[in-house]
């Protein structure tokens, strides 16, 4: 505290008549006592805000790595859905019901050829022997070991496996089990899909991960199925810090410090089958180092802006403030549910605009897709429901004309064709997906829009009812007969 004391010391002894003389005279002297109680406080405000800021910039950190996650995790989700559908399909094909024939293994081969995630398909027996496999079985094989299948004839139902190096295909895989029931639902197998771990390393490459970010999908007993960008020798080997696994077995999202910043999650499909648990690392070193560099940078030239700044920022800063509050109106608004707010402010030059417009074009976006997600949702739903085909089809259509186009035709074969439309019109956009389950033309769906072109993203959403759609119509017809027997 001894420079307090020289302060008050050197105050004490300052003949203040003269100095107000000065200052009253003197515009220079004026000036510079204006930049000096200008720059003092703003030094201290600097440094406080860069604390602050550096706070945020973890925090920032965090959330970036949480960002990676959900998108990392989505496709993944839907690899683990896909399995199951799969396989719940599959449970009811004839071909099946004979695993020991020949064709039994035909089958699934050409399954497994069509889908090259899948390293192979087969039919467990309840001794444990593989009696049905889509890749060729050279000598008998017991899998009776093997997790997933006790899994199965534990609850009957859908199971995840662990890491494992499969003895028919010689690939490290992780496998999902099903329960083949009889009429009587005794279970008399287990069906099992043997997904290709190389085949999910290849996947991460290409989801275009930021430079030095890391990856990496765990087991339910912490063992590494996919780590990148490390070699594959880690593959099959546990977690080093098993404090991670056990916070990751409490649920929700987790926030861990390794080597970088990681966000973790449970995927959330098939819970009850088991667990698998995704990570996503953002190197936080790296944000820091910049952050520093930074601040350094700005404490030489915080002096001599300072005045500049005095001279603009009553001029600047009405304008400035008042896009803020806009824009943070807006942003408000979205936080709140309310997708359809904009800033509305015209695009120009001047960085507030450029980020105004972003805001409002990522808005759109947002509130088209969460169009497309309710879509897909509510017509997942009814299509489920315990009604005929036909009702179902009607639904998803009408469906789709409330949230996705402004005419859909659902044509099946065999099946009456289903037509929604809002109004009449020429079609502007049109888009035309096949409707195709196991190598079967099951038909075709068109969308048409009057107004608007189809995005991009539009066709992802066109084939992915088109293959929910495939795969009830199949379902369907796949148990009539059975109904028809019993």
């Amino acid at each position: 505290m001894e420079w307090l004391q020289w302060l008050r010391q050197n105050l004490r002894s300052i003949k203040w008549d003269k100095a107000k003389g000065l200052v009253a005279k003197s515009f220079k002297v004026s000036i510079l006592l204006v930049v000096f109680f200008e720059v003092i406080p703003n030094l201290g405000e600097f440094w406080y805000t860069a604390r602050e800021t550096k706070k945020e910039a973890v925090n920032f950190a965090n959330q970036e790595a949480v960002n990676l996650l959900h998108l990392a995790s989505y496709d993944y989700e839907r690899i683990l859905e896909k399995v199951e559908q799969l396989l719940m399909v599959l449970a009811e094909v004839p071909e099946l019901n004979n695993p020991a024939s020949p064709k039994c293994s035909q089958f699934l081969d050409k399954i497994r050829l069509q889908y090259p995630v899948y390293a192979n398909l087969g039919v467990i027996a309840l001794n444990g022997d593989a009696v049905c496999s889509g890749v060729e079985l050279k000598s008998k094989t017991n899998l009776s070991d093997r997790l997933y299948f006790t899994k199965v004839l534990e609850s009957q139902r859908f199971s995840i496996g662990e890491f494992q190096v499969g003895r028919i295909t010689g690939k490290p895989t992780v496998n999902f089990g099903y329960p083949l029931l009889d009429a009587q639902k005794n279970i008399r197998g287990v069906l099992f899909a043997a997904i290709d771990l190389n085949i999910l390393k290849q996947m991460t490459v290409k989801a275009g991960l930021p430079m030095q970010a890391s990856f990496f999908i765990l087991d339910e007993n912490g063992k590494f199925l996919v780590r990148y960008p490390e070699s594959e020798d880690k593959m099959g080997h546990a977690i080093q810090d098993p404090s991670i696994l056990a916070k990751l077995k409490t649920g929700g999202e987790q926030i861990f410090e390794l080597d970088k910043m990681y966000a973790a999650t449970k995927l959330t499909s098939a819970p009850e089958a088991g667990a698998i648990y995704i990570a996503v690392g953002v190197p936080k070193f790296v944000l820091l180092s910049k952050f520093d560099t930074i601040l350094k940078t700005r404490l030489w030239h915080e002096g001599l802006s300072t005045f500049v700044q005095i001279l603009f920022a009553w001029a600047a800063g009405f304008l400035f403030l008042w896009q803020l509050k806009k824009l943070d109106k807006a942003a408000t608004k979205i936080k709140e549910g309310d997708l359809t707010a904009r800033t509305n402010l015209k695009a120009g030059f001047g960085e507030i605009e450029r980020l105004a417009n972003t805001f409002d074009n990522m808005a759109s976006q947002i509130e088209a897709e969460n169009k497309r997600l309710q879509f897909l949702s509510e017509s997942a739903k009814h299509l489920c429901e315990m009604v005929s085909l036909d009702e179902r089809l009607h639904k998803v259509a009408e469906i789709a004309i409330m949230f996705f186009c402004d005419n859909c035709s659902i044509q099946v074969t065999g099946e009456k064709e289903v037509i929604a439309k809002s109004g009449e019109g020429q079609a502007k956009a049109k888009i035309e997906t096949p409707v195709i389950v196991f190598d079967k033309d099951l038909g075709k769906i068109i969308f048409e829009n009057y107004q608007r072109s189809f995005e991009k993203y539009d066709y992802a959403v066109a084939e992915d009812i088109a293959t929910y759609i495939g795969l009830v119509v199949e379902n369907t017809r796949l148990k009539l007969p059975l109904v028809e027997r019993l």
